[in-house]
């Protein structure tokens, strides 16, 4: 959404048209419009707010339009299967079923929660018929698309992470590297976690597999050393041994997660209503020049000498200078600095009538 307006620079009396927009949203059978509508107002109005505060001597003069511009999306879903690159199925650490549905996403988390052995063809979709109804996939949509995977772990209390492939070139030759994770759960289930890879076609096609050994299929991309890598799939630390791995996700692990600010809305100091991953400096006064700089330096004046007696014995006595520096740098008002400058003529004038030896 984009408002446009026409408005007026009067020190030079220039007209100009300007716009204040807001992002692109996604918006479905289920969104509330209205209250995406007074998001797009509330960040057009912050922004028009901020237009104004910059001082910049622009008035506005006329509303001319508004435009709404609306995009069909096409969400990143998963359905029939699709073979592994010959890379990643040499390293036999994914199990791609052979499903001929749009439920490879289900067929996929049942082969984690019901493992079967790869020399009992494993990636047979037959072996987790019987377990299917154990599967809560009330209001999903197939094929399963990433926004929709959150809702299916709320529904069957189970922790899932996706991950997809990117090809790459790398020491001469093309390599395909496991990238992601594409969805990062923010439920940390140990009991119930299944890590899913997503991969795709040339016709752009996509398909779910079970990831069912992390170590054995990032190994070599992370690290040239071919010892077995423990990677903390909650937060995507890989460690040296399984100690160090069950230490980190007993202690640590909930410390080390890194999540992005989202664009919810919250309110700022001024109770505005500003998106969470956008920063705003709002001190400006902290930015503004002092008006009134004041230097005194009185490294000349000497102290008095303190004694009982009206005439000091030569014989017996002798002077030591002492001197004091003052130095005053202060942002004050011009009152304020009327008041100290009377304070020091009135010193001054004290200074004058003192008898120094």
């Amino acid at each position: 959404m984009e408002l446009f307006g026409r408005f007026l620079l009067q020190t030079k009396e220039v007209e100009e048209t300007k716009s204040f927009g807001s992002r692109f949203r996604g918006a479905s059978q289920g969104t509330d419009l209205e209250e995406l509508f007074d998001q797009f107002t509330t960040i057009i109005k912050r922004r028009f707010q901020e237009f104004n505060e910059k001082d910049s001597g622009w008035t506005l003069q006329q509303l001319l339009h508004v435009d709404v511009r609306v995009n069909k999306i096409n969400p990143l879903k998963a359905s029939s299967y699709i073979p592994l690159p010959k890379e990643i199925e040499a390293k036999k650490a994914v199990l791609n079923i052979q499903n001929t549905d749009q439920k490879c996403f289900v067929w996929s988390v049942l082969a984690a929660l019901h493992p079967v052995p790869r020399t009992q063809n494993a990636n047979r979709v037959q072996n987790y018929h019987p377990f299917e109804q154990e599967l809560d996939v009330t209001g999903i949509d197939f094929p399963i698309s990433l926004k929709q995977v959150s809702k299916f772990e709320q529904l069957n209390n189970i922790s899932i992470n996706v991950y997809g492939l990117e090809k790459g070139y790398k020491h001469d030759r093309n390599i395909i590297e496991v990238v992601g994770p594409l969805y990062f759960t923010r439920s940390h289930k140990t009991d119930r976690r299944v890590n899913l890879l997503l991969i795709s076609d040339d016709s752009g096609n996509n398909h779910y597999c079970l990831i069912r050994n992390m170590s054995r299929l990032i190994s070599k991309q992370l690290s040239g050393k071919q010892h077995s890598k423990f990677l903390c799939d909650g937060c995507l630390v890989y460690f040296s041994s399984d100690i160090k791995l069950e230490n980190h996700q007993k202690y640590d692990c909930g410390h080390v997660v890194v999540e992005t600010p989202s664009d919810n809305l919250k309110k700022n100091k001024y109770g505005e209503n500003i998106p969470e991953n956008i920063l705003k400096f709002t001190n400006f006064e902290r930015k503004l020049k002092v008006p009134f700089v004041v230097y005194a330096d009185f490294e000349t004046i000497l102290e008095p000498i303190q004694t009982e007696q009206n005439e000091l014995d030569p014989e017996i006595s002798y002077t030591v200078k002492h001197t004091n520096t003052f130095l005053i740098l202060l942002p004050i008002t011009l009152n304020a600095i009327l008041i100290i400058l009377s304070r020091f003529s009135r010193l001054l004038g004290d200074l004058m009538h003192i008898k120094f030896s």
